[in-house]
């Protein structure tokens, strides 16, 4: 009841009450404003007002303070709850919500946030990081009859409804590492206008919706692949038709980069069928990544598995972007690949990251997988620390010859969903909708985009598969009142930062 007594007295002998740690204390209207104020300076209760003109509709300047005062003063019940909580996003209504009865609430998270907002739950635990209070009125007094401490063990429930350090009601206003399969599950269940919702959100937090960011991709070394990947026509396991090509030179690595940029290609992305490559190989590569940097375009391969010494190798040669999809979760990674193993995908991610190259690391959906592993498969990549800062999301094209030939399609609001799911559990990475836009609607490749892809794969061709192409690109954007990025986006946004 501390910060009720505080809304209502803002007194000294009140503010002392108040459970707030040393550091600086966020206030906020969901995640997409905010500021931060010393602990010590919210004695004064101007500070809990945010300065907003307007919010999701609502006029302001906000108070969080004179909110719950007010709410008191009329009467209204109130029930404090101590732990994250799933309702922090939007200021007081003066009609009725849509669902769960009349709500307002505001709250307060010490070291985190305060905020509005509109779902009515009072389910709560605390974190070992400490407690947050929570202050919310309601029309139907059943609802917040009872006060709740905090509990000594927690029981965290992260995902849609509960929280981890944030201010609004998914508990994602920071960067997480910790989700659960269970929670990307959640996720991906999420009511499908509320899910593309939230992400549509969280990616104008951090991009402009309007840019898409455009690579090129070629294959400098094709087919004979000794690996037995269930979705690969340069496997040498299956008769595709596919005729092995060796290594490219620099010259013609170097030409296609050119035709590249005039493209209006920002990222080259090489790619090899090798298991992994021998050091006299990634010589070879190091020189075609060095040329093709001098062209200022980013740079990106993949090579198959790395060691150390190799990894190193092509941080020196100016590498940005090293390619190495999971696929899929681990439980169901034996079933597409045989010949290595989860762990070997992560031993090489590490490997990369620790040479301080960024990744560019997602997987394949459409694999016959269950909506389980495509939960597994983001819980994996969300949990590398870092995030890939590009996650590219396959829709499998079937090639005739393949073990995965025959596969019921994905449906295609469930490859939306999964890019919302993808961008809201790592909303600073790119989220490419990469290989299978040849087979897409443009109704469908919008959605995705509506749902926070934003990096597409550029030309009629990826490595051996067809590719949507230049012109019904171009169409597709001019109707969507998108434009492709002549910059790389992170590079314009770090150059941002520091200015």
């Amino acid at each position: 009841m501390a910060l009720l007594r505080f809304a209502e007295d803002p007194s000294p002998e009140h503010f002392a009450a108040l459970p707030f740690g040393p550091g600086p204390v966020g206030l906020g209207l969901g995640a997409s404003v905010h500021r931060f104020v010393p602990a010590g300076e919210l004695a004064d209760p101007s500070s809990w007002i945010l300065d907003v003109e307007e919010f999701n509709g609502w006029a302001g300047p906000f108070d969080l303070l004179g909110f719950l005062a007010d709410a008191e003063a009329a009467g209204h019940p109130v029930a404090v709850t101590a732990g994250p909580h799933d309702h922090c996003a939007a200021p007081p209504w003066t009609h009725r919500p849509r669902r769960r009865g009349s709500t307002r609430s505001a709250s307060s998270r010490p070291g985190s946030t305060a905020a509005w907002s509109g779902s009515p739950s009072t389910s709560t635990w605390t974190t070992t990081a400490g407690s947050s209070w929570c202050a919310s009125t309601s029309g139907r007094r059943e609802a917040f009859a009872t006060i709740r401490r905090p509990r000594p063990d927690p029981a965290p429930v992260h995902g849609l409804t509960g929280a981890g350090a944030g201010g609004d009601r998914w508990g994602m206003t920071a960067i997480r590492h910790d989700w659960s399969v269970e929670e990307a599950f959640a996720l991906l269940s999420t009511p499908f206008h509320d899910l593309l919702h939230e992400a549509q959100r969280l990616h104008r937090e951090r991009f402009d919706p309007h840019v898409v960011e455009g690579a090129i991709l070629l294959s400098i070394k094709t087919g004979g692949c000794p690996e037995d990947c269930g979705y690969c026509p340069q496997s040498s396991s299956w008769s595709t038709g596919l005729t092995p090509q060796p290594l490219m030179a620099t010259g013609e690595i170097l030409a296609a980069a050119e035709r590249a940029r005039a493209a209006g290609a920002t990222r080259f992305c090489m790619g090899a069928a090798w298991r992994g490559p021998t050091d006299g190989q990634l010589e070879r590569v190091a020189e075609a990544i060095e040329a093709v940097s001098a062209l200022g375009l980013e740079t990106c391969v993949t090579l198959g598995m790395l060691d150390d010494a190799q990894a190193r190798r092509l941080a020196e040669a100016g590498l940005d972007y090293y390619n190495h999809n999971l696929d899929t979760a681990p439980e169901l990674y034996g079933e597409i690949i045989t010949t290595r193993t989860y762990q070997d995908r992560l031993d090489t991610l590490a490997r990369v990251r620790a040479a301080g190259i960024s990744l560019c690391c997602g997987g394949i959906v459409g694999m016959g997988e269950p909506r389980e592993g495509r939960a597994g498969l983001l819980a994996q990549l969300a949990a590398l620390d870092p995030h890939p800062e590009s996650v590219p999301v396959n829709l499998l094209v079937q090639v005739p010859g393949t073990p995965l030939e025959g596969t019921p399609p994905l449906d295609g609001i469930e490859l939306v969903r999964t890019v919302a799911a993808a961008r809201i559990m790592m909303p600073a990475s790119m989220v490419r909708l990469s290989a299978g836009r040849a087979d897409m609607s443009d109704e469908l490749q919008a959605l995705c985009f509506h749902a926070g892809a934003n990096s597409i794969f550029l030309g009629d061709r990826l490595l051996t598969t067809d590719n949507a192409g230049d012109d019904r690109d171009r169409a597709m954007f001019a109707r969507l009142d998108t434009t492709v990025a002549d910059e790389p986006v992170r590079r314009a946004q770090e150059l941002a930062a520091g200015a």
